[in-house]
C-alpha cells in the first residue's frame, strides 16, 4: 500500500508546513476546515478567543501521535518552546532532561497567553 502524504499549509503564514509530523489543528465551530499549524498553536488558539474552538489538536513530542491538547501535557522550555507529551510521568522525564517546566494544557495556554 502507497503512503498518503500530507500537504498543509501554516494557518499563521501562509507557508508549507514540511515537517508534517509536528503538525498541530484548531478546528473552529461552524468552520469547513481544521486550520494547521506547525508550531505555536495555542498562541493561535489564544488568539482565536473571539471564535469557538470545537478542539485543538497536537502531537506527541515522543511518539508523534496526534492528542487532545487538553488531555495533554507540556514542557515549556527555558527559550518558551512547548512540547506536548501524553502521559506525565513521561512529561517529567522530559523536562529533567532537556530543562523546562511541566504544565497542563491551562498553564501552557496561560504561559502562551502572557508573553503575547
Amino acid at each position: 500500500m502507497a503512503s498518503l502524504s500530507v500537504k498543509a499549509k501554516d494557518a499563521t503564514t501562509g507557508a508549507d508546513i514540511t515537517d508534517v509530523s509536528w503538525v498541530a489543528q484548531i478546528w473552529i465551530k461552524d468552520e469547513p476546515r481544521v486550520h494547521h499549524y506547525a508550531e505555536n498553536v495555542l498562541r493561535a488558539a489564544a488568539e482565536k478567543s473571539g471564535k469557538r474552538i470545537r478542539v485543538v489538536y497536537v502531537q506527541d513530542r515522543e511518539s508523534g501521535i496526534k492528542l487532545f491538547a487538553r488531555q495533554a501535557w507540556f514542557v515549556r522550555s527555558p527559550d518558551g518552546e512547548l512540547s506536548a507529551i501524553l502521559l506525565k510521568d513521561r512529561t517529567e522525564k522530559w523536562s529533567k532532561h532537556h530543562g523546562g517546566r511541566v504544565l497542563d494544557y491551562a498553564g501552557a495556554r496561560d504561559a502562551v497567553i502572557a508573553i503575547r
